[in-house]
């Protein structure tokens, strides 16, 4: 069993339901599981903890950290449509890249009517 990923494209939001935490709510727009994709696991690790929460799929559990406790890294859209097409330039073509490389690219042209989006890394 190894490392697997989930991204997840989130719309940042001022609600907080958890003051204790100190985050804010962050609804969830799309997630990809990206399974073994070290490559971008270990690029999201050097990116900062986002300060969102999501919801897991039960609609009460809040997700602040991954399955191995580490917390939510985020990165900006147009940061992972960049590495994606860096891995992409370098002769990657794992299968789940291109699906999530467009996704991104149409979230990024229809950014300015959903606000702040983001991106999250969730490792399970």
């Amino acid at each position: 069993m190894g490392y697997e990923s989930r991204i997840y494209v989130i719309e940042k939001t001022s609600y907080s339901w958890a003051e204790e935490n100190g985050m804010k709510y962050a609804r969830v727009l799309a997630m990809f599981d990206v399974s073994k994709f070290y490559e971008l696991a270990d690029w999201f690790s050097n990116k900062p903890a986002t300060k969102h929460y999501i919801y897991a799929d039960d609609g009460d559990t809040q997700i602040i950290e991954d399955r191995y406790g580490d917390t939510l890294k985020e990165a900006s859209v147009k940061e992972v449509i960049d590495k994606l097409e860096r891995i992409v330039e370098n002769g990657e073509d794992y299968k789940r890249i291109f699906p999530l490389l467009a996704a991104l690219k149409a979230f990024e042209s229809h950014s300015n009517q959903w606000g702040d989006i983001a991106v999250l890394h969730y490792g399970y």
